[in-house]
């Protein structure tokens, strides 16, 4: 599990001020009796040791989320982890056990042919994909028309890539940089917003992210609403193509945007979404998987079980079941979108 730099919350009914300070500490995040803790997994203390929150260091967040708190009188807990799976266009790559990418469908452009070497994050597009390095490099390969693969020669600490030929990565110091087509007239020539993210989701031409103080900021096309993100502090966001929805700190689920592409959120505490077109996908708290939205393809039925992870893409969802290999529902978009027998969950 990776490693971010949120130490503590301190809370009350106005709300809660998020503390940040570089760590090597994963963290965990517990929400119980209208109260917010961000408790350091490992260490004996929260305490921020005087680190002023306006002179901490950047955010490093990581994309999934798990998290038990089955019970409805157990405490909610979020964990923030980079994901291990990304669907494409008609490609889906996973990090296998040992760190190592594996990819399989479409591969017309390459973009399931992912370099050797250890990642901590894969971030699939098109038909492109991008690995983020353990050193905070980010390499891309697949499709390259607008620099979609070109990205800069910075220090990440998550990535995330869009359909629509561009893709974004937070950085070290907790800015957003992004790469490819994402300065086009659909999206307005709108460059990410100043401050500091924990993380971000790329949809189809907008752009969505939890900023330092738990509100969500969205950048790129409005044409439907999937920009304007409701007030309020959110735990993690996913982006569709015209639509967005984010985990609240109680562990519920609000969406905007075209919400008759998606349809209204079930019921229920999440710990991790996956937006894809037309149907978004959640892994609930007893790490069971809801998915809503189209489902003409069987793309919004998720089978029964456990899991780790989902991952939805153009008609359908790949999860990681809790053995560490993969299940899939709707319909494959490339006849060798045929998983390999590997374990994806360390």
């Amino acid at each position: 599990m990776a490693s971010s730099s949120l130490v503590s919350v301190r809370s009350s009914s106005a709300g809660a001020k998020l503390a940040l300070r570089p760590t090597s500490n994963d963290v965990r995040v517990v929400v119980g009796l209208g109260m917010l803790l961000f408790a350091l997994v490992g260490c004996g203390s929260t305490e921020a040791n005087g680190t002023d929150p306006e002179d901490a260091g950047a955010p490093q967040p990581d994309g999934a989320a798990t998290g038990p708190g089955a019970s409805p009188d157990e405490p909610y807990v979020y964990e923030r982890t980079l994901p291990r799976l990304t669907t494409g266009g008609s490609h889906t790559c996973g990090l296998k056990a040992d760190g190592s990418a594996a990819c399989w469908g479409s591969n017309g452009a390459q973009q399931a042919e992912p370099p050797s070497g250890e990642f901590k994050q894969l971030a699939a597009g098109n038909n492109t994909t991008c690995g983020l390095r353990p050193d905070g490099s980010v390499v891309c390969w697949g499709f390259d028309s607008v620099g979609e693969t070109k990205p800069p020669a910075a220090t990440f600490v998550q990535i995330a890539a869009s359909n629509e030929r561009f893709a974004c990565g937070v950085k070290v110091d907790g800015l957003v940089e992004c790469w490819g087509a994402h300065r086009t007239a659909r999206q307005g020539n709108v460059p990410p917003p100043p401050g500091k993210f924990h993380e971000i989701s790329a949809g189809g031409w907008h752009v969505c992210g939890i900023q330092e103080d738990g509100s969500v900021a969205c950048w790129g096309a409005n044409d439907s609403g999937q920009s304007t993100a409701p007030p309020g502090k959110f735990l993690h966001v996913a982006a569709g193509v015209a639509n967005t929805c984010g985990l609240k700190l109680d562990g519920s689920v609000v969406c905007w945007g075209q919400e008759s592409a998606d349809g209204p959120p079930p019921a229920g505490k999440f710990v991790q979404l996956a937006a894809g077109p037309w149907h978004t996908c959640g892994l609930k708290s007893d790490r069971t998987v809801s998915c809503w939205g189209d489902n003409v393809l069987g793309q919004a039925t998720a089978p029964a079980g456990a899991y780790h992870e989902v991952s939805a893409g153009n008609m359908r969802a790949w999860a990681i079941k809790m053995d560490g290999t993969v299940a899939f529902w709707g319909k494959k978009q490339d006849d060798n979108e045929i998983a390999p027998n590997a374990t994806f969950w360390p």
